[in-house]
């Protein structure tokens, strides 16, 4: 036996990845493939339903509690795509173990056994009366708050393209021992640039898409109440996915509003690439990190974007070179300004991230 075995008994084991089933497992797959990195990366769905699974491959499932459960001594490096409650408990079993968590957001944006409010004034009323969630931060503080705080010493590094939003994590949650390395999935790319540009409709007024989902975070009332109904503008709110009674609560509230359309199916990806070509801008009054995948659509389809200033990505795109307007600024002006950068952004993000980028990531990360 060699030296080197003996110093790294692990060295040649694959690596395992524990993926939520939210849709990016199969994306992340096929880079793996594409790389020839699939046979030294196993991957596992986790989650509670096997019968309802999101992602299209064919993985192992697990609910990290049956026969189906991977031992971390099979594998060299062991990553966590989105650290869930059940991915919390199951670290408690081997907390000598050190993980790799790819950053998702809601897991800490959303957790209950986190302080922050990334809820506008507008939106806090939906809030304040949410049973749901009240019944959440309880179920999360009694059952998981134990396991989170574990969970939180074993993470040795964090997977996460944005140094802004990296900063955000450290003064949020307990991670004095984890280091950040830069990686993003690749997804949007790969599908965005496969997609022709569909020639916009005429149209007798502006289309502005507000939003990407039914969640609180975005928003939207907080932006709309402050924009005046004029007859120039279609406010287009996607709320196909989310939170059913916050897209109950929000078309309730704006119903008499003629110039907003609700767009409550969701559809593949062409036609909702077609929809974005049919815009004539996008509002993100999301605080916390969200949607990027549309927001970069928006920007790889020549649209102009407006961003919340509180959102990371707000400073981590204009550190990248790209122009974005302020949703508290906002206006037709700004607007019709912003429409002269496009092909700038579009140069710009793919300069930062690219397809060649990503698959860099993955080499360095994943062989």
């Amino acid at each position: 036996m060699d030296g080197a075995q003996i110093s790294n008994p692990k060295a040649g084991l694959p690596n395992l990845h524990l993926v939520a089933d939210m849709g990016f497992a199969d994306s992340f797959s096929n880079q793996l493939k594409r790389l020839n990195l699939l046979h030294s990366n196993h991957v596992y769905i986790v989650g509670k339903s096997p019968d309802k699974v999101y992602t299209k491959g064919d993985y192992p499932y697990t609910n990290l509690k049956g026969r189906n459960t991977p031992h971390p001594n099979n594998f060299r490096k062991v990553f966590v795509h989105f650290l869930l409650p059940m991915v919390c408990h199951w670290l408690k079993e081997h907390k000598g173990l050190k993980i790799h968590w790819v950053f998702y957001g809601a897991e800490v944006y959303r957790n209950p056994l986190v302080r922050y409010d990334p809820i506008g004034p507008k939106t806090q009323a939906y809030q304040s009366f949410n049973l749901a969630a009240t019944k959440r931060y309880i179920g999360y503080y009694l059952m998981h708050r134990k396991s989170w705080r574990q969970a939180l010493k074993q993470v040795a590094s964090v997977l996460i393209m944005n140094p802004k939003e990296y900063e955000l994590i450290q003064s949020l949650i307990p991670v004095p021992r984890a280091t950040m390395e830069p990686f993003f999935y690749g997804k949007s790319f790969h599908e965005l640039l496969s997609v022709e540009t569909a020639q916009a409709p005429q149209s007798s007024c502006l289309q502005i898409q507000v939003g990407h989902c039914a969640f609180p975070s975005v928003n939207h009332l907080d932006f709309l109440e402050n924009q005046m109904p004029p007859e120039t503008v279609q406010w287009h709110l996607p709320l196909s996915y989310g939170d059913d009674k916050y897209a109950q609560w929000l078309t309730s509230r704006l119903s008499k509003r003629s110039d907003v359309k609700f767009l409550m199916t969701r559809v593949p990806i062409d036609q909702y690439l077609a929809h974005i070509d049919s815009m004539d801008a996008g509002v993100f009054p999301n605080i916390r990190q969200q949607g990027l995948a549309n927001i970069n659509s928006f920007i790889l389809r020549g649209k102009p974007i407006f961003l919340h200033p509180q959102n990371p990505t707000y400073s981590f795109y204009q550190s990248m070179g790209i122009k974005t307007g302020s949703v508290e600024a906002f206006s037709l002006g700004s607007m019709r300004e912003l429409q002269k950068y496009t092909q700038h952004n579009e140069k710009a993000l793919l300069q930062h991230l690219n397809i060649e980028v990503c698959a860099d990531h993955y080499k360095r990360l994943f062989a």
